[in-house]
């Protein structure tokens, strides 16, 4: 069979979206405490189109986070905790208003 190309409209649940696959990884890693988790994590937060996809962003945002803290990178690990919190907030809660 051939390759299938990019869905236009990925959101779409009924085709398949190769994103979605990264994602997974990230978070399977993650949960494993696998240090790989970093690398599919960051490519999930490097790939993501500008104001879309909040959810996947802030998912692999925590993932990073907790491949982070498991390996001692507190810092690092505290920084993409609170981006993912911040994205997945509004914005007028981001605001504190």
């Amino acid at each position: 069979t051939e390759p299938l190309a990019s869905p236009a409209t990925p959101e779409h649940h009924f085709v398949y979206d190769p994103q979605k696959a990264v994602s997974y990884l990230a978070t399977t890693l993650a949960w494993l405490g696998d240090p790989a988790a970093e690398e599919p994590a960051r490519i999930v937060i490097a790939n993501a189109p500008p104001g879309k996809r909040p959810r996947r962003i802030a998912l692999a945002r925590i993932d990073l986070a907790s491949c982070l803290i498991t390996h001692g990178r507190t810092d690092e690990a505290v920084a993409e905790a609170r981006k993912a919190i911040l994205l997945a907030m509004s914005p007028h809660q981001a605001s504190g208003a």
